[in-house]
């Protein structure tokens, strides 16, 4: 992969990004100092479903819309 279309983010400590697995490709390359990474998965439709419904708490009713209803999610 060419670096014209790599990107590169640096975390700090006790911030999270949120990869989509199946719309990137991320490398294995080395960082110094050695850390640690956290793993959680979520599908796709729970992970939209908890965000419209966390922006309609919040009274982001525009930002709700753009998440389609995907059915019932559980645990709240």
């Amino acid at each position: 992969m060419t670096s014209e279309n790599q990107i590169h983010i640096a975390l700090q400590t006790g911030e999270a990004g949120i990869l989509d697995n199946h719309r990137i490709l991320h490398p294995r390359d080395f960082i110094d100092p050695p850390h640690h990474i956290q793993l959680c998965n979520i599908s796709r439709e729970s992970f939209h479903e908890r965000l419209r419904l966390l922006t309609i708490k919040l009274n982001l009713l525009s930002e709700a819309r753009q998440y389609p209803r995907v059915g019932v999610v559980t645990g709240y």
